[in-house]
């Protein structure tokens, strides 16, 4: 069977999962819907409630997004761990994954940077601040890319899938925002040339 990635129907959290899945071999669906073949890489569905109906079936936590695989799991950074290291992403010794994890956390300081504002109801008053901020997170990864390809060197894994959602996030925010950091920009560049995330984002899903 294959795996089943369930989640509201919102971008949110669950792009990287489904653009990680897509970088691999397995065949992805949304749970808890009817769904149509679309590709020999993803399986386009219309997405119903899937958290609510499946979490009810099956006795799973009230969290969102959720895989279904040899067991059922939560937790947003579970499951792209999961993922990748199934499909060789996740580091081939200690010294590897744990650098793959400080990659991993430092982009997600800045993403719940920038949650933390967006959802708040005070989003205006925070803005400008969370822009004057942000160009000292995005040096950062700017200079950790000199001479390197992906965040690892000359091979994606699984950070990379979350840093390039979240740049890609903060260009809806600010359209500028990558402009002072050309590393940046060709990294977004290359990662959406890459053959089976090309096809990802030009199906219908």
């Amino acid at each position: 069977m294959a795996p089943k990635l369930g989640y509201w129907k919102i971008r949110g959290v669950v792009y990287f999962f489904s653009s990680t899945i897509c970088k691999t071999s397995l065949r992805n669906r949304y749970g808890c819907c009817s769904s149509t073949t679309a590709s020999n890489l993803m399986i386009s569905c219309t997405c119903v409630d899937p958290h609510r109906t499946f979490a009810k079936n099956h006795g799973l936590m009230k969290n969102s997004p959720w895989v279904w695989t040899f067991q059922i799991l939560t937790q947003s950074d579970t499951i792209l761990r999961y993922v990748a290291e199934s499909n060789g992403m996740g580091g081939t010794n200690p010294k590897e994954r744990a650098t793959l994890s400080m990659l991993n956390g430092t982009v997600d300081d800045l993403r719940w940077t920038y949650l933390r504002a967006v959802y708040s109801s005070e989003f205006e008053k925070l803005k400008p601040q969370l822009l004057s901020d942000l160009p000292n997170h995005l040096n950062q990864f700017d200079r950790y890319l000199s001479g390197r390809i992906w965040l690892s060197g000359e091979k994606v894994d699984y950070p990379d899938f979350n840093l390039y959602d979240l740049l890609d996030t903060l260009k809806a925010l600010e359209p500028t925002c990558l402009d002072n950091y050309p590393r940046l920009k060709k990294y977004l560049t290359d990662f959406e040339a890459l053959p089976q995330i090309s096809a990802y984002m030009k199906s219908p899903r």
